[in-house]
């Protein structure tokens, strides 16, 4: 672990290790960790901008020596027009109900949601850390909106949106095990470009994709997009799964 003061910026960059989140295979994944002010924070298109995701209060962004699987992505959503298999799901979906207000406290009825979300997908997971997690993805941000999904009364899914001047990043999405049929991530972020577009934002960043996981392969059907290669944004094309 290292660290380093950034004068000319005022905020701290540490190096950090971890085992793999998303490859169990023994890897130890490094990321480069920035601890801004809060005034900073405001400033989060910049972070964004270099590829940088947010996890509580701090950005960070992998540097994985041997490793380059995990690549930031973005939606352009004025150029976003949903595909045939996108407008069958909002179709599926016309019932659902949707708010958005600024993120607060966790209610309730969103802790029973993420823990019975976090059984399925995360089960190693004890109650503390579905506590946890769910705070700081509701207050780990001063500028995070909620975009909550209802059928009649009943929450069934919460994205976690943050916004800054001219972007919103898809910070997280957690939702009901019991309507996995409905393809409720890909919904989700259908909803996600178009709160974005009536914000009047250039961009959706939706944070890692990752060609050889395979619960992120939903992403690359969102078109056009941009990958984060090399230290700038290049258009997603069509054979790069390919390649």
């Amino acid at each position: 672990m290292a660290f380093e003061f950034c004068f000319d910026k005022l905020y701290t960059v540490e190096i950090q290790e971890y085992p793999c989140l998303y490859f169990l295979d023994g890897r130890i994944a490094k990321f480069r960790t920035v601890f801004p002010r809060i005034d900073q924070m405001i400033d989060y298109r910049k972070f964004m901008g270099e590829g940088f995701c947010r996890d509580t209060f701090v950005f960070f962004k992998p540097i994985c020596e041997g490793c380059s699987a995990c690549i930031p992505m973005r939606i352009e959503v004025d150029k976003f027009c949903p595909s045939k298999s996108q407008k069958r799901v909002l179709k599926k979906n016309k019932d659902i109900k949707i708010t958005v207000k600024r993120a607060g406290l966790p209610t309730p009825d969103d802790e029973v949601l993420y823990a019975k979300y976090n059984k399925l997908r995360h089960p190693e997971r004890n109650k503390d850390e579905y506590l946890q997690g769910i705070f700081n993805l509701h207050m780990g941000y001063p500028y995070s909106y909620e975009m909550r999904f209802y059928i009649e009364d009943r929450l069934i899914g919460v994205s976690i949106l943050d916004e800054s001047m001219e972007s919103i990043s898809s910070a997280y999405f957690y939702w009901d095990p019991d309507f996995e049929d409905r393809s409720l991530g890909v919904y989700s972020m259908i909803q996600e470009i178009f709160y974005a577009k009536l914000s009047n934002k250039k961009y959706l960043y939706l944070g890692f994709y990752i060609r050889d996981i395979s619960n992120m392969e939903y992403k690359s059907r969102f078109r056009p997009a941009q990958l984060y290669i090399n230290s700038e944004w290049v258009d997603f094309y069509p054979d790069f799964d390919k390649l």
